[in-house]
C-alpha cells in the first residue's frame, strides 16, 4: 500500500516532527509496518503498528477534509461547524462516501405502572464520538415508547417495556415497564421500572459494543413505604440520564419516570413523567425537564408520559380508577460531523 501525499499538505519528515520540503517520490512506502522516505538526500524510517489501517483511516480523512463529507437521511440541520442528523423516526443514514461521525442511540422508555404504580424504567444510550461510516445507505430504527398500564378497577393491565432503537450495528434496547399494587415488580429492562413496595423493582442491564460508551444497567429504585411506588431507574442514575452535548445543547437522556404516591405527586426525572397523586383531583407531580422534551406531568389521578424523543420512562398511575401509568418516551438517533 502507498499513500500518496498531497501537495496542497506540508510534508513531514518522519522520526524528526519538523517540515520540509516534499520528497521527489510523492509515495510514502509500507515494509513489514516501516514507513519510509527519503529528504534532501537523507532516509527516514520509522515503525508504526498496523500502519496500512492507519495511513488508510489519515486518507480517508484528508478525503472527507478536501472533498467536504456529506450525507442524507433525518432532519438536517448546522450547528457551528457541524451538519446534525436528527432521527425521530425510523429512516436510512446514507452517507455519500466514507468519513467519521459522531453517533447518539437512544432506546425507548418504559411505560408506567398504572393502580400506585411505580415509574417506568429509562431506555439504554450509547454514545461514540469517531464512528468509521462507509458509503452507502445504513438502516436507522426509532424504539417507541412502552404503553403505560391501565387501571380498570376490577382489572389492571400491566405497563410495557420501552422497545429497542437500532443503528450502526448497535441495538439500544428499551426501558423496563412500571409494576403497581400490590407488591407487583416493576419488569427489567436496559434500566428497570420501579416498583410497589419493598425491593420490588426490575433489575437493569445493557450490551457492550467495542468502541462505544454505554449508560444504563440500573435497576429502579427501591422504596420500603407501600403506599409510594418507586421511580424507575435512569441511564446515568435514578433521576438524571445522561448528559451529552450532541446536537449544540447540553441534555439529558433517558431519565426514570416517577412512582405515584398518595403523599403528594413526585417529580420525573429528566425528560421522565410526573407521578400521580392518589385523589383523583389534586395535581399530579411535574414531568422531568433537561431533555430535548420535557416529560408530562401527573394530573387527574394518571401518570405523566416520558418526553418525545428523550427515551425517559412514563409516570406511575393512581389508585382510582379509571386512570392510566404514563407512556414511555420514544427513542432518538442522532448523528454529526464537520463540514
Amino acid at each position: 500500500m502507498y499513500l500518496k501525499l498531497g501537495t496542497q499538505l506540508p510534508y513531514l519528515k518522519l522520526g524528526t516532527q519538523q517540515s520540509g520540503d516534499a520528497p521527489s517520490n510523492p509515495y510514502t512506502p509500507i515494509v513489514n509496518n516501516y514507513l519510509s522516505a527519503s529528504l534532501n538526500g537523507v532516509g527516514y524510517a520509522v515503525y508504526v503498528a498496523n500502519a496500512s489501517a492507519v495511513l488508510t483511516r489519515i486518507a480517508a480523512a484528508v478525503h472527507s477534509l478536501e472533498l467536504g463529507f456529506s450525507a442524507t437521511g433525518g432532519t438536517i440541520t448546522t450547528v457551528g461547524a457541524y451538519t446534525i442528523h436528527t432521527f425521530t423516526t425510523s429512516g436510512t443514514f446514507t452517507a455519500e462516501g466514507d468519513g467519521d461521525i459522531e453517533v447518539l442511540i437512544v432506546g425507548g422508555g418504559g411505560g408506567g405502572g398504572a393502580m400506585l404504580g411505580g415509574g417506568g424504567g429509562g431506555g439504554a444510550v450509547y454514545h461514540r464520538t469517531a464512528y468509521a461510516v462507509t458509503s452507502g445507505g445504513h438502516g436507522i430504527v426509532i424504539g417507541s415508547g412502552g404503553v403505560g398500564g391501565q387501571n380498570y378497577g376490577a382489572s389492571v393491565i400491566q405497563a410495557v417495556q420501552g422497545n429497542t432503537t437500532t443503528a450502526f450495528s448497535v441495538a439500544a434496547t428499551g426501558g423496563g415497564a412500571g409494576g403497581y399494587f400490590t407488591h407487583v415488580a416493576g419488569s427489567a429492562g436496559a434500566n428497570g421500572g420501579g416498583g410497589n413496595g419493598s425491593g420490588l423493582s426490575g433489575t437493569g442491564s445493557i450490551s457492550t459494543y467495542t468502541g462505544w460508551t454505554g449508560y444504563g444497567g440500573n435497576a429502579g429504585a427501591t422504596n420500603a413505604n407501600f403506599f409510594t411506588s418507586s421511580n424507575g431507574g435512569g441511564a446515568g442514575i435514578e433521576i438524571a440520564g445522561a448528559p451529552i452535548n450532541i446536537n449544540g445543547s447540553e441534555l439529558y437522556w433517558a431519565g426514570g419516570g416517577a412512582g405515584s404516591s398518595i403523599f403528594g405527586g413526585r417529580i420525573g426525572g429528566i425528560g421522565g413523567g410526573g407521578g400521580s397523586t392518589n385523589d383523583g383531583t389534586s395535581s399530579g407531580g411535574a414531568g422531568g425537564t433537561g431533555g430535548i422534551t420535557d416529560g408530562g406531568d401527573g394530573v387527574g389521578g394518571n401518570g405523566g408520559s416520558g418526553g418525545n424523543n428523550t427515551g425517559s420512562g412514563g409516570g406511575g398511575g393512581s389508585m382510582d380508577s379509571p386512570t392510566s401509568g404514563g407512556n414511555g418516551g420514544s427513542g432518538i438517533v442522532i448523528v454529526r460531523y464537520l463540514t
